[in-house]
């Protein structure tokens, strides 16, 4: 529901370690359903190693790990989010 009535493509960027949200049941069902209603594109990303925030998580992932100090962003999801962008977004 939350993607309904969004025209332009859609990436969605999951992490494994994520325990507030389940890849399968939320992430990949959004992206179903963004599919079904339309016929944008719309493109899942999983990550292992990433948590709720996209955050590199060695282990299992908590509230109180968000917090660690030095946390940082998986390079591979830097690399993928610009890489679609520059293949979505025209240039001037």
């Amino acid at each position: 529901a939350s993607a309904e009535g969004v025209d332009e493509p859609i990436l969605v960027l999951q992490g494994l370690k994520d325990f507030e949200r389940a890849w399968r049941a939320d992430a990949q069902a959004f992206v179903d359903a963004a599919h079904a209603r339309r016929r944008r594109s719309a493109q899942l990303e999983v990550f292992e190693w990433a948590d709720h925030h996209l955050m590199s998580e060695s282990t299992q992932s908590t509230h109180a790990r968000y917090l660690r100090p030095g946390r940082r962003l998986l390079p591979e999801i830097a690399t993928k989010l610009s890489t679609w962008m520059k293949s979505h977004i025209p240039t001037p």
